[in-house]
């Protein structure tokens, strides 16, 4: 048996046109389509939340998702304002938002429920960025009222009951420019911020939470994002203008000093950068580009990037959440939503890119069949579309779902591993597969032999 897979693979491999494998699959699970998505966080691989604007006829109205299954089912979430800039999820049922008119909300209930825990309008009409680093401990960035105010840093050790107010001492620039893009901090003290709307306009540090703060005067001007991994590492992206070139820079120092990593990244300004956590040499970035989404990804802490392509494509990327290296999500502006799950718990999407299109929805026999640990199954679509390939047992029962999204027209092939949703290798048997498309469901029988 271990002949005849090696054979398989090895065929298939050698003779297939072109073989790029994939992680990011696109979620569109009763999601309402938005126009420009806000942020997006996650406390696991199964937990998320998320905010856009949605503009029925013109209608201004924001829409708030969360997820409990890792995105198969996203719920609509019942919020007391339009827009919220920023959201956190801690864990399961709770919930913390950031409001563009000053308000700080809060739900312990999943959703159901808001109490707001932060309303002065007299020192903030706009909370552009939350962050927390425990259940407990976080801090909170708001725009000043005015220009010619100082921006507030606000500080919780209640898991965001109550807030202290922490505004600068010094006149730094009163608000960040791009909502949470032009501020963060790596612990309850020590934050970056870089000024909007004065001159000259300077990256600042703060080491006591935001009461005081010193300049940067090594760092990069004309910024349009920093993101830092912690007091050390980070990076700025620029934009130079009348010349309009963009570079990315990295720092090791704590932005004292630092260092052009690529000229040569795509996009005119930055969306979002996002650290693998625990792991500073893995790196996600996304520039912002009205027209298309690029994406890179980088192993060598941004040394070099690998360009990334997601299908289908779309507008331009706004924010990055991962929870561990093998899961995350991608939130777009244009009503787009990808999933990225590389850890073996569903299946490895193999994608065969050729030059004919198919003409019918078909699902094949998998290969080997019996098999064991896993096997290989293929399907063909003739026009892009979502598409659901679910593993049933003999008792009926869904125990995995291998895809849930988007797939272009063409000849696919996913593998599975013989595992449930939950990575629990399953026993020998009977089991099902079955690929659904909103007009058609095909069905087919395998058998798992150990």
């Amino acid at each position: 048996m271990k002949k005849y897979l090696l054979f398989v693979m090895f065929f298939y491999l050698f003779f297939s046109s072109q073989i790029t494998y994939s992680q990011w699959e696109r979620q569109s699970n009763f999601i309402t389509t938005w126009g420009n998505g806000f942020a997006i966080d996650a406390c696991d691989s199964n937990n998320a939340i998320f905010s856009a604007l949605f503009n029925p006829q013109g209608e201004r109205k924001n829409i708030v998702y969360i997820t409990h299954d890792g995105g198969k089912i996203w719920n609509s979430i019942t919020t007391p304002h339009v827009g919220y800039m920023d959201v956190v999820i801690l864990d399961k049922n709770t919930i913390i938002l950031g409001a563009d008119n000053g308000e700080i909300d809060k739900s312990t209930d999943g959703g159901k429920n808001f109490t707001v825990k932060y309303n002065e309008p007299q020192t903030t009409n706009f909370i552009n960025y939350i962050e927390f680093f425990d259940n407990d401990n976080g801090v909170a960035m708001g725009d000043a009222v005015s220009p010619s105010q100082k921006p507030i840093f606000l500080r919780t050790t209640s898991g965001g009951d109550s807030w202290e107010n922490y505004t600068a001492n010094q006149s730094i620039g009163g608000t960040s420019g791009d909502m949470w893009r032009m501020v963060d901090f790596i612990n309850p003290n020590i934050g970056y911020y870089y000024t909007v709307g004065v001159h000259p306009e300077i990256l600042h540090k703060t080491i006591d939470g935001g009461k005081d703060w010193f300049p940067l005067n090594n760092a990069p001007t004309n910024l349009h994002f920093i993101k830092f991994y912690n007091e050390n590492i980070g990076f700025a992206f620029n934009r130079v203008y009348p010349d309009f070139i963009s570079t990315l820079y990295r720092t090791v120092d704590g932005g004292n000093n630092w260092v052009q990593v690529s000229t040569s990244i795509k996009g005119t300004s930055a969306s979002d950068l996002e650290f693998i956590p625990g792991d500073s040499s893995k790196i996600w970035f996304a520039p912002y580009d009205a027209s298309i989404a690029y994406l890179y990804y980088s192993e060598d802490m941004g040394t070099t990037w690998t360009e990334k392509f997601l299908k289908p494509n779309t507008s331009s990327i706004r924010d990055i959440v991962f929870t561990d290296e093998n899961h995350g999500w991608i939130l777009c502006n244009d009503g787009v939503l990808f999933h990225y799950n590389n850890s073996g718990v569903g299946g490895t999407s193999i994608e065969e890119i050729n030059n004919i299109t198919p003409t019918e929805f078909n699902l094949e026999n998998n290969y080997p069949n019996p098999f064991n640990p896993s096997t290989t199954i293929n399907y063909t679509i003739p026009k892009g579309e979502n598409v659901r390939l679910e593993i049933y047992n003999s008792l009926g029962e869904i125990v995995n779902t291998l895809l849930d999204g988007y797939k272009d027209a063409g000849n696919h092939s996913i593998i599975w591993n013989g595992k449930d949703s939950n990575g629990n290798s399953l026993s020998s048997g009977i089991y099902f597969y079955r690929l659904i498309n909103s007009s058609n469901t095909i069905s087919k029988k395998m058998i798992m032999l150990k």
